[in-house]
Parts: structure tokens; sequence; C-alpha cells
């Protein structure tokens, strides 16, 4: 307790002008340290605004980032089965090409013949159309109701 009894005797000799003085400066100080707390804590405020934005920023640059790789690993992996299918497709009709031209040829005969027996059948009836001309030209003509003037 020594420094207590030398401060308080310091003290004790200031005038009260220069205790007011100190008084004075005191509350200044404190003023002072308020405002700088108050704008210290403005100034920590914007920085985690700023860095919050830039966060959520960065965050849907990186949910785009990702949904494209996502489309593209996608893309990939159809473009790869459509490559390896087509490996199978171009190969498989090559082996079996003989037994196509087999088919083939038999369609072809089918469509002869039908063709075949279209037109017989058109000259068929044909035929019959003139029979029937000819039937009814010499049967009686019809005899009309009506008194021609």
């Amino acid at each position: 307790m020594p420094r207590r009894k030398k401060l308080n005797e310091e003290v004790a000799r200031l005038d009260p002008e220069e205790l007011e003085h100190l008084r004075g400066l005191i509350a200044k100080e404190e003023e002072l340290e308020a405002e700088m707390k108050q704008d210290l804590a403005e100034a920590i405020s914007a920085r985690d605004k700023k860095l919050l934005r830039e966060l959520r920023r960065l965050n849907n640059k990186n949910r785009r980032l990702l949904m494209w790789v996502g489309v593209v690993a996608l893309m990939l992996i159809i473009v790869g089965f459509w490559l390896s299918r087509l490996e199978t497709v171009v190969t498989a009709p090559m082996s079996e090409s003989e037994t196509n031209q087999v088919d083939l040829n038999s369609a072809r005969e089918n469509l002869q013949t039908t063709v075949q027996q279209v037109i017989k059948s058109i000259e068929d009836i044909k035929r019959q159309a003139k029979e029937l001309d000819a039937e009814s030209a010499t049967a009686t003509p019809p005899v009309r109701s009506e008194k021609l003037p």
C-alpha cells in the first residue's frame, strides 16, 4: 500500500484547477475511446458483411461449377455408352448380311407375285365390265315416262 499513500499525497499537492483539467482530459479520453470502440465495431461489421457477400458469391460460383461438372460428366457417360453401342450396331449387320439378303430376295419374289396377281385381277375386272356393257347394250332401252314436246 505504499504506492497508494504516495498517490494520495501527490493528489493532495495538486491544485483544484489542475485537478479539473486532468478530469476533463480523462473525460475526453473516455469519449475518444468510446468513439473508437464504436468505429471499430462498425468497421468489423462492414468487414463481416463484405466477407459474407464474397462467401455467398463464391458459394454460388462453386454451385454453378459443380452443376457444369455434373452435366459434362453425364454427357461423357452418354457419349461413351453411345460409342460402345455404335460399334456393336455397325458390326452386327455385317455378320448377318447373308441372312438379310435371303430375306430381301424372298420379299422381292413375294412382291412380284403379288403385283402379277393384282394386274391379273384388274384385267379380269375390266373384262367383266366390258361383258356387262355389252349385255346392257343389247338389252331393251329404258322407257321414259316423260313426254317429249
